[in-house]
Order: C-alpha cells, then sequence, then structure tokens
C-alpha cells in the first residue's frame, strides 16, 4: 500500500507492508529548500567567540552591543560570559596557588638563613 502527501513545500510516499514501512522521496520543495541548515559550532569556533567576546568586554563594549555585533543570541552570549568568568576564575585559582608555594619557599629560605646567621652568632660568642 502506497501513501502520498504532498503540499506546496513539501512531497512524501510511505510504503507499507504487514510488519514494516519505508519512507520514501521525502523532500523540501522550492523555498524552504534554500533555509541553511543549522550546524553546532565546533571548540575551534567557540574558543574564537570567547576570546572576541573577552576582548570586546575589556574595550569597554556593552553586553548588547557585543550580542548585536557579533550576531549571536542573548542567551548564548551569556552562557559564554559565564563560561569566561569560570575560567578566569580557575586561573587565578591556579595563580594564588603557585605565589603561596613561590612565597612560601622564600619565607623558609629565610628562616633558614636566618637560623644560620643565629647559630654562626652564637657560636662566636
Amino acid at each position: 500500500m502506497i501513501f502520498s502527501f504532498s503540499n506546496d513545500s513539501f512531497y512524501c510516499n510511505i510504503y507499507c507492508s504487514k510488519n514494516s514501512f519505508i519512507l520514501q522521496g521525502c523532500n523540501y520543495i522550492s523555498s524552504l529548500s534554500n533555509f541553511p541548515i543549522k550546524r553546532r559550532k565546533t571548540q575551534q569556533q567557540i574558543q574564537n567567540e570567547l576570546i572576541e567576546i573577552e576582548h570586546r568586554i575589556c574595550q569597554g563594549h556593552t553586553d548588547k552591543e557585543i550580542i548585536e555585533e557579533l550576531g549571536i543570541k542573548e542567551r548564548t552570549f551569556y552562557y559564554y560570559k559565564e563560561k569566561l568568568y569560570q575560567q578566569s576564575a580557575e586561573i587565578q585559582a591556579k595563580k594564588i596557588e603557585q605565589i603561596l608555594v613561590f612565597e612560601s619557599q622564600i619565607l623558609k629560605d629565610r628562616l633558614t638563613h636566618l637560623q644560620l646567621t643565629c647559630v654562626i652568632f652564637y657560636n662566636k660568642e
């Protein structure tokens, strides 16, 4: 059994048997076929947009200006902005940890030097 559907922008044939059906010949016609298919952005494209957003924020652009200039959705922009803040917080946490390790090493070296100076001073007496 064959069922056919069609209208101004779509046509389709369905072939039915006892236990299955086959969809065949489904196509969009005319103006609908001219619409671009939305594809997901690659990680590189997302990273480039994040860098561009960060750059524009640092230049003092408003959120609305950035959204309009980059042609992205408002929801996407705020998602990216939150992602930037998270990345920034992670970088800041790593820097703080490195600074603390470095400063503790300096303090340890100074205390060791002070202890050696005291030992030498008391040994002279």
